[in-house]
Parts: structure tokens; C-alpha cells; sequence
């Protein structure tokens, strides 16, 4: 990024530092000694670089350097750090007040905030706060019923109900969610999830009806052993 501090070119010489940072790094003993070797032959190297002659030599007092940062508009632009409150209220007058705002924009922020809602749901329950998670995930699903990740809202509302043991919640929850998503991809493991509420409610002839449908239909599923073990035991 030359150009952002008024060069044409940056020139870093190979020293011993970056031959002793190579061998650090584990680099091939010969590839090491073909850096030294290519270095010194074309004249990169500090030595050769001690031995230049410039057009011109600049002194630089360092404790003259004052703290500062790019922009705000382009990178090669410069405002001191003392004077970017200014800067910044110079900008905010600058704007115009009659600009309305993008209603793109603010639908995108409203779907980033929406999506947020599932993922924080997922992380409430993943920390066992399960009444968080169903309350994220049922504003999601107000809020964002066309979102991509609806499907997979439903689900973990379902298993957030379950894990909390309001078993007759879970119970109508895991039905709303396979009502019209047997092609999804969790699709078996919510037949697996749904028994074991069933059983927990004891209907225990749903829960077994459900459990061979599953093996039927999803024989090398890795939740097959599971299912199976759970059908014996009801």
C-alpha cells in the first residue's frame, strides 16, 4: 500500500532476521540457502541496501509524528486523531437534510437482525436457557416466515419445548414442522425426536407406529440404532 503513505515503492531487504525467521518456520535447509544465495546475487540485502545511493536523504524527527487516522471518504486521505471529532461534525453537517433513507438498506438490517433471532436461539439453547430459545425462536418465525431458515426455526422450537418438557407443546410443534417438510434434511431425526415425546406422553402405539415408519424409510440413517433400541423398549 505504497501509495497511502506518498511512495512509490517499499523496499525491505533480506537480513538475518528473516533468514532466522525462515529456519523458525521450518523452511528446507536448501531453500533457506537459495534465498541467501538469490539475495546477495541481485543485491537485496541489508548490506546492499546500506550501500545505496539516494538522490536525496530526509531526516525525520519521530517525536513530531502525531497519531492519526485514513478517511473517512478515501484511504489516501489523512485527519489527525485530535481533530477527527471536528472532522466528524463537519461530515454529519455536510449531509443533506432532506436524504431519506434507503428502504433496501433498512429491510436487509431488519432480515440480518431476524436471522439473528435463530441464530441466538440456537445458542440459548445450546447454554440450556430453553425459554429464551422458544421465545426467539417463535418472534423468528413471526417476523420471518419466509426466511430460508424457517424450517430449521420450527424444528428447534420443537426440541426447545421437548428439552424444557412441555411435552404437549413439543408434541404440536414437531407435527407443525413435518406438515410440510419431508424433504428437509432433518426430516428423520424430528420422526426419531417426536417418539420420544410421545413416549414421554405415553402414547406408546403412536410413538412405535412412528419409529417403523422411520427404519422404513430411513434404514442408514445414523440414528437408525437409536430408533431401533427405542422400539424395543416401548
Amino acid at each position: 500500500m505504497a501509495p497511502e503513505y506518498g511512495a512509490t515503492c517499499g523496499i525491505f531487504p533480506i537480513d538475518q532476521e528473516t533468514i532466522d525467521y525462515m529456519k523458525l518456520s521450518n523452511r528446507d535447509e536448501s531453500q533457506v540457502e537459495l534465498i541467501k544465495k538469490y539475495s546477495s546475487q541481485i543485491g537485496l540485502t541489508r548490506e546492499d541496501c546500506n550501500k545505496a545511493e539516494y538522490s536525496e536523504n530526509i531526516e525525520l524527527d519521530i517525536s513530531n509524528i502525531l497519531p492519526s487516522i485514513a478517511g473517512p471518504k478515501r484511504p489516501q486521505d489523512r485527519i489527525n486523531l485530535k481533530d477527527a471529532k471536528k472532522s466528524y461534525q463537519n461530515e454529519v453537517k455536510a449531509i443533506a437534510p432532506n436524504n431519506k433513507k434507503s428502504e433496501n438498506s433498512t429491510n436487509k438490517i431488519q432480515a440480518k437482525n431476524t436471522n439473528k433471532l435463530y441464530s441466538d436461539g440456537k445458542n440459548e439453547f445450546a447454554l440450556g436457557n430453553y425459554d429464551q430459545a422458544i421465545t426467539l425462536f417463535i418472534s423468528f418465525a413471526k417476523s420471518s416466515p419466509d426466511s430460508p431458515d424457517i424450517k430449521d426455526s420450527k424444528l428447534w422450537l420443537a426440541r426447545a419445548y421437548s428439552a424444557s418438557e412441555a411435552y404437549l407443546k413439543a408434541k404440536d410443534a414437531f407435527l407443525d414442522y413435518q406438515s410440510n417438510n419431508q424433504e428437509h434434511l432433518k426430516f428423520a431425526d424430528s420422526m426419531f425426536e417426536l417418539a420420544r415425546v410421545l413416549d414421554k406422553l405415553n402414547e406408546v402405539s403412536a410413538a412405535k407406529l412412528l419409529l417403523i415408519d422411520m427404519i422404513k424409510q430411513y434404514p442408514v440413517h445414523p440414528l437408525i440404532d437409536k430408533a431401533n433400541q427405542l422400539l424395543l423398549d416401548l
